[in-house]
């Protein structure tokens, strides 16, 4: 099928399934997509949404939320709104409350099914719960997710709370205990610091170190892979704070397939010692791209 890109991923209790949601990059023939694609264990059932569907039409409907500056929310209040509520020089046709009233029987369950996807349970025991996921795939799936709900932090942590169990539970509850208004991003970053992976320093700074532009890569693709790696090794001192644009700025000549008058650009930079910083650098490099 090509290259493709994962835009969301779920859990769905009622097929006892994890389901992935990819957009291909090119158009293909829909015929030939498989039924189903061998995975661990059982296989991946292929289900397709061609064109002008769905999809498109979320992407309408996002642009159209970006561009008025809505929310969810919003969207949710005015297609509930009774004409009664309006104030009373706005004049409003009837086919727009007729097309309102469409849309929102059409968009309602798919943004509740967007909104409150359900988290999944993780205990931090060695020994596996009942749909429990591994460490790194909970934290990833539990981020995605608390990001897209537009809900109070209070009912983020709430929620948060009902998917831990053993130990993780024990830790998020101490916390609690000693600052009852701690957020969701606090939480998540103590329980990552308990369980999750930790690498030592001299990893964390030979993964910066070793970090190049891969084949097809953009530059400023580059750069971004690049930050997260660069913000981990100055976490555990690998890195000097003060250096930061200089590091980076060093790496990218070392690791990206530079255009000659660019590279020479970005080392007059360095000499001068007038590196850019992280979102200049980028807008930088698009820019050249």
């Amino acid at each position: 099928m090509g290259r493709y890109r994962v835009i969301g991923r779920m859990f769905r209790r009622e097929e006892n399934a994890q389901v992935c949601l990819l957009e291909l990059a090119q158009d293909i023939d829909y015929a030939l997509i498989p039924k189903e694609i061998p995975g661990k264990g059982e296989p991946w059932r292929v289900v397709v949404n061609p064109r002008n569907s769905d999809g498109e039409f979320l992407n309408r409907l996002n642009h159209f939320l970006e561009e008025e500056r809505w929310t969810v929310s919003d969207m949710n209040r005015v297609l509930r709104s009774d004409i009664n509520c309006l104030a009373p020089r706005v004049v409003i046709s009837p086919d727009f409350w007729i097309w309102a009233q469409n849309l929102g029987a059409v968009v309602q369950p798919l943004l509740e099914q967007m909104l409150f996807r359900e988290l999944r349970v993780f205990s931090g025991n060695t020994v596996s719960v009942p749909g429990a996921l591994a460490f790194e795939a909970w934290l990833e799936h539990t981020t995605e997710v608390l990001q897209m709900w537009q809900v109070p932090e209070r009912e983020k942590r709430r929620r948060l709370m009902e998917c831990l169990r053993g130990p993780a539970l024990q830790v998020v509850s101490g916390l609690r205990a000693h600052n009852a208004a701690i957020t969701v991003k606090e939480c998540l970053a103590a329980v990552q610091q308990v369980f999750g992976h930790v690498e030592s320093r001299k990893i964390t700074h030979v993964k910066f170190c070793k970090a190049s532009q891969e084949v097809g890569e953009k530059v400023s693709s580059f750069v971004v892979r690049l930050e997260p790696l660069l913000q981990k090794a100055i976490a555990k001192n690998a890195v000097s704070r003060r250096k930061v644009n200089q590091t980076s700025l060093k790496q990218v000549l070392n690791g990206a397939n530079l255009p000659d008058k660019l590279r020479d650009r970005l080392k007059l930079m360095r000499q001068w010692r007038k590196p850019p910083g992280f979102l200049a650098l980028v807008k930088l490099l698009r820019e050249e791209e």
